[in-house]
């Protein structure tokens, strides 16, 4: 199992340190660039007064609805069934993304929720921005274009491994081009076939090929933007073929989940798509997105999820501009 994930491990070195898909700014003062709109926040547990609940979960969301105006909230973590006591323990069903209206000033809201003392944290929804990758189409160790193969030493360490397709690589990113000829190896759902019944109960209707967590859809083709198809080509593409690239993961299969909202094309409930990866048995979750100094406590909790809870390999890329930053997600624990 080591060698295996040794190979998997290799596609997320081979991201350079290029230009960044853009998206506009809406932070301030130089900071990290947030989504308009949106606050995240986490209650504390429960806490006991001579046995008794000082407030309960409906009553905090009531203040919390006084105080910011919020038209949605909704639960990040959709079932509260922990078993790993350290994650049980961090109160993941507490934590909500809120909806409040655009005007809104975000930061002040934020202020005025951390005075609450049943608030955790507050904070904006940071925006994360797609990562430059190459389109290199072939592997030839000699006229090939995909040089970066030999410094990852790819060639030698698939003569020690070349995976199994029960290795699932979560590719959360733009959605895949299903009929790309190099892309056939998706890990299919088939418990639940596309009839509109949720046949495995796992509270998504017919997510036989991945979910679309931007638009909340069971699409995840690529439908604004190809960052994802190349992506999946660099980890996951169908090796040994005679057809196009070759992808680290060799034999593994993947599992697209689109974080690109149509038609805007922005990053959204990127963190959710983690969740959803990670709770459908993907052993590596590929994230090749991020955003400079924009650490978020919501984001930690779900990263803990992943790794502490489900066991996962979570790889980020590590940026695109020279210098020493903070880049996140690559920059939080266990990634």
């Amino acid at each position: 199992m080591i060698r295996r994930f040794f190979v998997l491990f290799l596609f997320v070195l081979i991201v350079p340190f290029t230009a960044a898909f853009s998206q506009s700014k809406t932070g301030s003062g130089g900071g990290p660039e947030y989504h308009p709109g949106y606050i995240v926040i986490k209650l504390k547990g429960n806490e006991t007064a001579g046995g008794r609940v000082t407030l309960s979960r409906k009553g905090m969301l009531e203040k919390v609805k006084k105080l910011t105006n919020f038209h949605e909230s909704r639960q990040v973590f959709r079932t509260g069934k922990f078993t790993n006591a350290r994650v049980a323990a961090s109160h993941l069903e507490n934590i909500y993304k809120l909806k409040i209206p655009k005007i809104s000033d975000v930061r002040k809201k934020i202020a005025a929720l951390r005075n609450l003392d049943f608030i955790e944290y507050a904070e904006p929804l940071y925006r994360n921005s797609l990562l430059y990758i190459p389109n290199d189409p072939q592997a030839d160790s000699v006229s090939g274009l995909q040089d970066y193969l030999k410094p990852v030493r790819a060639y030698e360490a698939w003569d020690i491994e070349k995976s199994d397709t029960a290795i699932v690589i979560g590719i959360v990113d733009t959605g895949v081009k299903f009929d790309h000829e190099d892309l056939d190896n998706v890990a299919y759902n088939y418990a639940d076939p596309v009839n509109g019944i949720d046949d495995d109960n796992d509270g998504y209707i017919d997510n036989f090929r991945g979910w679309d967590v931007a638009n909340d859809d069971n699409d995840p083709t690529a439908d604004s933007d190809g960052h994802g198809t190349q992506v999946t080509g660099v980890s996951s593409a169908k090796t040994d073929n005679g057809t196009g690239m070759a992808s680290s993961g060799f034999n593994s299969r993947f599992l697209p989940v689109k974080i690109s909202e149509t038609p805007t094309r922005y990053l959204i409930n990127e963190y959710e798509g983690i969740i959803y990866a990670a709770d459908h048995g993907c052993k590596i979750i590929n994230l090749s997105w991020g955003v400079i100094e924009g650490y978020s406590a919501f984001a930690q909790d779900v990263i803990n999820y992943a790794v502490l809870e489900k066991d996962a390999v979570v790889v980020a890329a590590g940026g695109n501009k020279d210098g020493e930053y903070n880049y996140y997600p690559a920059s939080y624990d266990h990634v």
